[in-house]
């Protein structure tokens, strides 16, 4: 649709096609009033920024809606250069109408949905972000700029290493790389700051946005709380770990009062015939018949007292024990699991190297798991606190047709004494009874094998394990 206006500004020429959308046939050019057919709320405004333009003589160009022969109002794109005369005076202005109105309907619809999807992400009860696919922050929402108190300039540059728990930084980084890197979808977990310096631990979830040639566009993705779980689930652990030592305790305790009402009525034979006989060679003159007949007595209950000690003994070393037929690969790994429960526990630097097609062994599958609990829980108490990265590795193999070895080696500081720390009570621990590795011992020989520890030449200590095979 075009048009041309005099030097003033006033139309005088209309082209067929605007006359058809907004004029009538018989209407001459004077007689069509387009300013009346502008939207009034706009129509002032229009008219002072076109006489601006004829005033200052500088193009033309605005946008507003106006009233077409279909009786609706269209958006339109108007644009307008004057001509000049040799001279620079301007003779005349040309113009010309676009129809924008379903460009303008695309927009504001495009604009609706950017608000209602702006809208469903600042309400999604988590921590929503996206970034490029460089991995650079371009959008955190409402709840991260709350929760963590910062800015999106703040999170951009590495910035969000600050939100970050400082253990939990260097892992987070290497994951999230790893996923820019391969493409692949990103997830952790990690403890992010709230912004009154309180850590809780989040569930990192991400998901790359590929163009339709494969690229990846843009990065999305969100934080969930999960603090309330891991607290929960961390105080289980405790819980189950407080569980089993009350149980070994009770064990021990019942073991004691067994022991004890085993031996009591014995040693209080000893001492009431020692006392008696004390009372035969106290007396004037001493009955020498009656005190040695009390000194009889003290030794035949002496001799029960030991027969009953080596009787218990017996049932430690020589005791009968359920035995089925067992993989020592389960075990060993079963061992593990029950001392990752353990909440300090649950990153065991273990390495496994089990032998192809191990044998099962005729064993107690419970007793050896216990021995192996202890060897392996020595092996990570002998690598805490110490400047080399702990190293922990389970070697299983068969020796000859008729013995399966087991070690449990480690590069702690190795052991002063290997053959005095199997024996009970003797312990290098700060708070260890020395019970554990004379138990295992006497499990192992009660299974017709043997335990024993060497050092390693380069440092650590190998705890070897030497176990029958039986048909």
């Amino acid at each position: 649709m075009i048009w041309r206006a005099n030097s003033a500004g006033t139309i005088d020429r209309w082209n067929r096609t605007m006359i058809q959308a907004f004029g009538k046939p018989w209407e001459s050019t004077e007689d069509l009033d387009l300013l009346s057919r502008i939207e009034p709320d706009q129509a002032r405004d229009v008219e002072e920024r076109w006489k601006r333009s004829v005033r200052i003589g500088i193009p033309y160009e605005d946008t507003y809606r106006i009233l077409g022969n279909d009786g609706k109002y269209k958006w339109h794109l108007v644009r307008a250069e004057p001509f000049r005369d040799e001279g620079g005076q301007i003779i005349s202005w040309y113009g010309i109408h676009t129809d924008i109105d379903a460009l303008k309907n695309a927009e504001t619809a495009l604009q609706l949905r950017e608000h209602e999807l702006s809208g469903i992400v600042e309400t999604i009860p988590s921590l929503v972000w996206s970034a490029s696919a460089t991995g650079q922050v371009t959008y955190i929402n409402k709840r991260i700029r709350e929760y963590s108190g910062m800015s999106l300039e703040e999170f951009q540059d590495l910035g969000w290493g600050k939100y970050l728990h400082p253990d939990d930084f260097e892992e987070t980084a290497k994951t999230f790389y790893k996923s820019i890197t391969t493409g692949e979808p990103y997830s952790t977990s990690h403890r992010l700051r709230r912004h009154d310096g309180q850590y809780r631990w989040h569930a990192a979830l991400g998901a790359p946005l590929h163009a339709p040639d494969g690229r990846i566009v843009q990065w999305y993705g969100m934080s969930i709380d999960m603090d309330d779980q891991k607290q929960a689930e961390d105080h289980l652990r405790e819980m189950r770990v407080k569980l089993n030592k009350a149980s070994r305790f009770a064990t021990v305790a019942e073991l004691s009062a067994s022991i004890a009402h085993e031996l009591n009525q014995p040693l209080m034979s000893v001492i009431t015939n020692a006392q008696a006989g004390k009372r035969w060679l106290a007396i004037d003159p001493p009955n020498i018949k009656e005190a040695v007949a009390s000194l009889e007595k003290v030794l035949r209950d002496g001799q029960a007292a030991d027969q009953t000690m080596q009787h218990i003994r017996a049932l430690f070393k020589q005791g009968a024990f359920e035995k089925t037929l067992t993989s020592v690969p389960e075990i060993i790994k079963e061992a593990v699991r029950m001392m990752q429960e353990a909440p300090h526990r649950q990153a065991i630097p273990l390495e496994y190297c089990f032998e192809a097609d191990l044998p099962m062994l005729v064993a107690d599958p419970v007793q050896l798991q216990e021995v192996f609990i202890n060897l392996i829980s020595n092996a990570i108490e002998a690598t805490e606190n110490k400047p080399d990265v702990p190293h922990i590795q389970v070697n299983a193999s068969v020796i000859d047709a008729k013995e399966m070895m087991v070690q449990v080696i480690d590069n702690g500081p190795g052991v002063q004494d290997l053959e005095r720390i199997f024996d009970a009570f003797v312990t290098t621990k700060e708070k260890g009874m020395g019970i554990g590795l004379a138990v295992s011992r006497s499990i192992v020989e009660a299974h017709g094998g043997k335990l024993w520890a060497e050092n390693a030449p380069e440092g650590g200590a190998s705890f070897n394990l030497c176990l029958p095979l039986q048909s």
